[in-house]
């Protein structure tokens, strides 16, 4: 079963105009917004204070995401890479319809990042990590990237979920699903020696229009609660920190 870098762009391109189109609902839904608000609430940018924030993010896609971290955050500094270029047109589209500045976008392998080593306050990937032909190449490609006392967020498709683990199963472009597991989660996360790791499910109910925000909000509260349910959660994340010199030599 094929997973390249080819595959990988030669998918996206081709999908890029209709990439937030859904049968049942659009990409642009409270799913997605539930995922970044937490990516969010990981990185602690709401209590940043500092005059400028520079964050990178791995899979930026059509800019969904990065939308919504410039307009909420003032202070950061988006950059955002894609494999495919097609869908970066469709995320600058988004960015200057809005007027932002605080943002730039590459096109780029995420196995081989186009940029210095310690360059960023804090890099995060979202529902991308699972795209690469080595995952752990990509992890290794963050922790360079990532400033030493910086933060890294992982937020990708939980395998035991039975529409993922199907996805895994059967499309290729979709193969390294089943490598998204806590258990290696913690691995890749130990032989980079990062602290401060944090590895969780995350749960959230489909999107359902007709059914009120706070009702489907509770539901996931619920749901989260419960281990045996919670473990078959949509997405798991990992957040950490690459620890400087000082600390390692403590």
């Amino acid at each position: 079963m094929l997973n390249t870098i080819s595959d990988q762009k030669n998918y996206y391109d081709e999908n890029a105009e209709q990439f937030e189109e859904r049968i049942f609902f659009g990409r642009a839904n409270r799913n997605h917004l539930k995922k970044i608000q937490k990516i969010c609430e990981l990185l602690n940018l709401k209590n940043n204070n500092r005059s400028e924030f520079c964050i990178l993010e791995i899979g930026a896609g059509t800019g969904l995401h990065a939308q919504y971290v410039t307009r909420q955050f003032a202070n950061v500094r988006y950059i955002g890479l894609d494999i495919s270029e097609k869908m970066l047109y469709q995320a600058q589209k988004k960015f200057r319809s809005d007027n932002l500045e605080n943002w730039n976008f590459f096109v780029g392998d995420g196995n081989l990042l186009p940029f210095r080593s310690n360059s960023f306050d804090a890099v995060y990937i979202s529902g991308s990590l699972h795209h690469f032909p080595d995952p752990f190449k990509g992890f290794e490609e963050v922790y360079r990237t990532v400033k030493p006392d910086g933060t890294i967020v992982m937020m990708e498709p939980n395998w035991l979920f039975p529409l993922n683990f199907f996805h895994g199963c059967f499309n290729r472009i979709e193969h390294n699903i089943l490598k998204m597991r806590k258990r290696n989660f913690m691995r890749w996360a130990s032989r980079l020696k990062l602290s401060s790791v944090n590895i969780e499910n995350f749960i959230y109910t489909p999107p359902l229009s007709f059914i009120d925000t706070k009702i489907l909000d509770r539901i996931d509260q619920i749901l989260g609660k419960i281990p045996v349910i919670s473990s078959f959660s949509i997405m798991i994340y990992l957040s950490a920190r690459k620890i400087n010199k000082k600390e390692k030599f403590q």
